[in-house]
């Protein structure tokens, strides 16, 4: 759960670097937020998440994840909260709940995913609606 608390810590601060650390070489990062858009992408490697990072920082001015509940399941590790974002063009702000799931193998992520469901991440967990958060 440090790990995932790190990564989290580093995508508010908007480090990248630091982000990028946390991951496995041979990753895999699966967007819900942006498949929404644009179709179910799959960004593989430290080089996929590098072209992640500049296509989301071209269209968001900023994007902020607040999560209130962060909990293992196994190897996976769960948050679910909040995302606000700013888009960089129109000024718009939108929130949403979210989810967050990586898959932590030695102390490096091998596959994360969103989620704008909370209770589908749940699902992909093995654990049921009722083990959500309230306020999801």
């Amino acid at each position: 759960m440090e790990l995932v608390r790190e990564v989290l810590a580093a995508w508010n601060s908007h480090d990248f670097e630091r982000w990028l650390a946390c991951w496995d070489a041979t990753c895999e990062w699966l967007p819900r937020l942006r498949g929404q858009v644009e179709g179910t992408q799959i960004y593989r490697g430290h080089d996929g998440l590098r072209r992640y990072w500049q296509e989301d920082d071209s269209v968001w001015a900023t994007f902020l994840v607040e999560f209130g509940d962060v909990r293992a399941v196994g190897d996976q590790v769960i948050a679910t909260g909040t995302g606000t974002a700013r888009g960089k063009e129109s000024g718009v702000e939108i929130t949403t709940p979210l989810a967050m799931r990586f898959q932590v193998t030695e102390r490096k992520i091998i596959r994360g995913e969103s989620y704008l469901d909370v209770n589908e991440a749940f699902e992909a967990v093995g654990l049921s609606e009722h083990d959500a958060p309230a306020d999801s």
